[in-house]
């Protein structure tokens, strides 16, 4: 069983476009088959979005609950938790994330600096 000491954390370079991306990630995840730990943390989101589908607590371009953010916004915690349940590998998860942020980087048209490089998690070692 993996814990979260011995996964490293999602890269994230903060971009925050997930967080604008919110309605469209949340409804994705409300696709995932009943019972299953991604369509939990969808289920059991806690927070709304405004009408252009932003986390409406993203202030300024940062999450105001950063250190309590639900497990939905947490890569590493629901990558350990879909893991854990047998629903994923978490490199896999990682990678599949990585692409996902670079699409989302690529259409906001934000500078290719925030793109993360899913082939560094091939290399990866877990406890």
């Amino acid at each position: 069983m993996l814990k979260e000491e011995n996964v490293a954390p999602f890269p994230c370079t903060g971009c925050s476009v997930c967080c604008r991306k919110l309605s469209e990630i949340h409804q994705a995840a409300s696709q995932a088959p009943e019972g299953s730990v991604v369509r939990q943390a969808a289920d059991s989101f806690p927070y709304e979005w405004d009408e252009t589908g932003t986390c409406t607590m993203l202030e300024d371009g940062l999450c105001s609950v950063y250190s309590e953010r639900p497990l939905m916004c947490d890569v590493r915690k629901l990558a350990i938790e879909c893991h854990n349940a047998g629903e994923c590998d978490i490199k896999r998860l990682y990678t599949l994330n990585a692409i996902i942020c670079n699409c989302f980087i690529e259409e906001a048209g934000l500078d290719p600096k925030f793109r993360i490089d899913p082939l560094q998690f091939e290399l990866w070692k877990f406890k």
